[in-house]
């Protein structure tokens, strides 16, 4: 399966949130998948997002989930 790693709604500094991403990127290809890290959401694919959404990109993630084959995962860090 192929995953997009989507680190654009963490503003212009994302690095705090890298180690995190890069665990999830690294285990699903030691899993045997495809992942790539992307600035942006990637239509027609699986995107794995963690929380830090603005007003902004939830409209943008709205329009990405229009193209049909286009999945989200969220990760939730606090509750």
């Amino acid at each position: 399966m192929e995953f997009k790693i989507v680190y654009g709604n963490h503003g212009k500094d994302p690095f705090h949130v890298m180690d995190t991403l890069l665990l999830i990127k690294l285990s699903l290809e030691a899993l045997g998948h495809k992942a790539d890290l992307e600035e942006l959401m990637t239509p027609g694919k699986t995107n794995i997002l963690m929380e830090c959404f603005s007003y902004d990109f939830i409209e943008a993630l709205k329009e990405v989930h229009e193209t049909p084959g286009t999945e989200f995962i969220i990760v939730a860090t606090e509750f």
